[in-house]
């Protein structure tokens, strides 16, 4: 029998984090005046919503929310808003939550977002666009705000903690050097999003930048299940994404149609290295990839299609790719969600595509590269990968997550979040294992029909997977140790 899967993806939550209360924000139903924040009684504008919050709330949006309109007063000049607490951002899907800087594209004077310093922000489920990024002079002082969609503090060294999950960063910009879509120093998990039409001119990055930051640390910076279509720039020399002198894992992504791919900063073997594992990397008007500077083999290519790899590169660490035009890539574009509005935009594979069944299933990754993490079992719509999984972030083959194994078989946990125990109660028999956040196993047994009590004395706290196995299906489900 054909196996089932229920995953449920998981980057990096702490319940310490965002574990105190969730504020309802509306922007055709809600009201600021009468509203109380709650889901019967929301609050209209995302300023309200963000004035009422304090560090480790959610903020759960619905609706359109423009910096322009009229009580939406967070937002400065240059930087945009500036998020100065711990918070989830979350929408009702990438097709149903907007965040923007401006109704129109490439007319704002600011970016979306700003991290504060040492601030961990969470977005989910929601599409943040027409933003401005921007580095340049303003009057006799030259100033940076890299990100027109999100943004941290340029230069500070002071890491802060991003993670999006089911996001489109789309059409923002920067007319100068600066970074279209999303700037980081520090921690940074992407998966499931979608960065598509951002623009920049000479210089800049066009869609993502991975900022150096403080040089002491190997934080995580992984971008897992990800498009990076149509970003241009007016410069023929400018990165889709820029990777900058510290390591990162990218897994099963997908580029297509940008100017340029992928380009790495100063990276050496056994010191900062760049794991690319399973993605596509194709069709640009330049160069697909380009290793600059650094040193030999720093950059580790594993089941991965490259086509064009600038000739300036160091070299580069191939296992199992393929280079060079491929014929049969088969990609369909433009990007869709397939009108399904809960989902980031996709970039689909045809059957008699070289990336059907090409990829390959493990860990990857290294302390150098900010850690160890396992090619995800779903693509970037939470379909199964089926049999051995695909290149990029879209498996051609692969299957409606498992409704039906929740349907045919009981899985309960309780207490969750939990502390010494947790109680599976399932009706049937099966092996469990418990996954950490860094895809590492901590635990395993067997199960009985009925309840179960799984002890988790030794685990720290924070966010867990338990998968289930037995012969015919799989599950998962996430819990928490608090």
């Amino acid at each position: 029998m054909k196996k089932n899967y229920l995953f449920i993806t998981l980057l990096v939550l702490t319940t310490s984090i965002f574990s105190q209360s969730t504020i309802y924000v509306n922007s055709s139903t809600g009201n600021d005046t009468t509203g109380t924040g709650t889901i019967g009684s929301p609050y209209q504008t995302f300023y309200k919503g963000y004035t009422i919050a304090v560090s480790g709330d959610i903020i759960d949006l619905n609706g359109t929310f423009t910096w322009t309109d009229t009580g939406e007063l967070g937002d400065v000049a240059d930087r945009g808003f500036i998020l100065n607490k711990d918070l989830l951002i979350q929408g009702a899907g990438p097709g149903v939550t907007i965040i923007q800087a401006d109704a129109s594209p490439n007319t704002a004077d600011r970016r979306v977002f700003e991290i504060a310093d040492y601030k961990r922000v969470y977005f989910k489920d929601l599409t943040i666009r027409h933003g401005r990024g921007f580095s340049g002079w303003v009057g006799t002082t030259h100033v940076t705000f890299h990100g027109g969609a999100i943004g941290s503090v340029y230069g500070s060294s002071n890491n802060v903690n991003l993670t999006l999950e089911n996001v489109i960063i789309s059409d923002n910009y920067s007319s100068t050097s600066g970074t279209g879509g999303v700037y980081c120093e520090g921690t940074f998990n992407a998966n499931n999003c979608t960065f598509q039409n951002n623009t920049v001119g000479a210089g800049g990055y066009m869609a993502l930048e991975l900022y150096e930051g403080n040089t002491a640390n190997h934080e995580q910076r992984n971008v897992i299940n990800c498009v990076f279509y149509n970003n241009t720039s007016s410069s023929s020399t400018s990165p889709a994404v820029f990777i900058d002198r510290k390591g990162a894992n990218i897994m099963n992504c997908t580029f297509i149609d940008n100017t340029n791919g992928l380009e790495a900063y100063a990276l050496y073997n056994n010191s900062d290295e760049l794991y690319i594992t399973n993605c596509i990397l194709a069709n640009s008007a330049g160069y697909d990839l380009y290793a600059y500077s650094g040193g030999d083999n720093g950059v580790k290519v594993t089941n991965s299609i490259v086509e064009s790899v600038n000739s300036s590169s160091v070299v580069i660490s191939y296992t199992n790719s393929l280079t060079g035009n491929q014929t049969n890539l088969d990609v369909v574009t433009p990007a869709t969600n397939g009108g399904n509005t809960s989902l980031s935009d996709y970039i689909e594979i045809t059957s008699t595509s070289v990336a059907v069944d090409s990829g390959v299933f493990g860990n990857f990754g290294s302390t150098y590269s900010g850690g160890i993490i396992g090619v995800p079992s779903t693509d970037m719509r939470n379909y199964s990968r089926s049999g051995t999984t695909d290149i990029g972030s879209f498996e051609y083959a692969g299957s409606v997550l498992g409704t039906d194994s929740f349907e045919l078989h009981q899985l309960g946990l309780f207490p969750n979040p939990a502390s010494n125990n947790l109680i599976v109660d399932v009706d049937i028999e099966s092996n469990f294992e418990i996954y950490n956040i860094l895809g590492e196993k901590v635990k395993n047994g067997k199960l009985k029909p009925n309840k179960n009590t799984i002890n988790l004395t030794g685990l720290s706290k924070g966010v867990f997977i338990l998968k289930l196995i037995n012969k015919n299906f799989e599950a998962s489900k996430r819990f928490v140790i608090k």
